[in-house]
């Protein structure tokens, strides 16, 4: 007996834009067809790109009866399947049975578990959202930050190194050397005042 196909779809579901979420997927052996495993849309469209076949097939009681062969196309770039030759933006494999898919809940209300999540993200987000720029010095030397006493180490040595003279060098006048560092000094002290 000739195969009927590479594979066999038995039952379909759709999503709200009439695209196949899940199809039930059977393959024909010499001792009947397998029980069928879910596959998606984009399974079957690549296995039929590839050169497999595919038809849809329907449960009588104690057999199976060949449907339509399934059809892979592509519009604007995007795979579509279906049984007839209609060049639409979805897919349609016929009146095979519908997938029974489990069905979620529709409560507007949040669960416990979900409110804890949400107070949980929402302090999170509080934390980052806290200011992370240290506001301004008062005064516009700066100021040491009021959790600490420690203190800062000086860069520059402000005293001037004594001099040592001889007797003989000892006099009231200052000499060019001394006016020139006198100057130095007067010039550093000058720009610690500006900072």
């Amino acid at each position: 007996m000739k195969k009927w196909a590479d594979y066999l779809i038995s039952e379909v579901s759709y999503d709200k834009n009439h695209l196949i979420l899940r199809a039930k997927r059977h393959k024909e052996l010499e001792n009947g067809i397998t029980k069928g495993n879910l596959v998606d849309r984009i399974t079957i469209s690549s296995d039929i790109s590839n050169g497999l076949t595919y038809i849809t097939i329907y449960d009588r009681i104690s057999t199976w009866k060949k449907g339509n062969q399934i059809r892979f196309y592509r519009l604007d770039g995007e795979p579509y399947v279906r049984i007839d030759e209609n060049k639409v933006n979805q897919d349609y494999l016929g009146d095979i049975p519908i997938l029974e898919t489990p069905r979620i809940p529709e409560s507007d209300e949040a669960t416990p578990e979900q409110l804890a999540r949400l107070e949980e993200l929402e302090k999170q987000i509080a934390k980052l959202e806290l200011p992370s720029t240290p506001e301004p010095p008062k005064s516009p030397r700066g100021s040491l930050p009021m959790d600490t006493d420690e203190e800062l180490p000086q860069e520059l040595e402000l005293a001037p190194e004594p001099v040592t003279k001889s007797p003989s060098e000892e006099s009231d006048e200052a000499t060019p050397e001394q006016l020139a560092r006198l100057e130095e000094l007067e010039k550093q002290i000058a720009e610690l005042e500006t900072k």
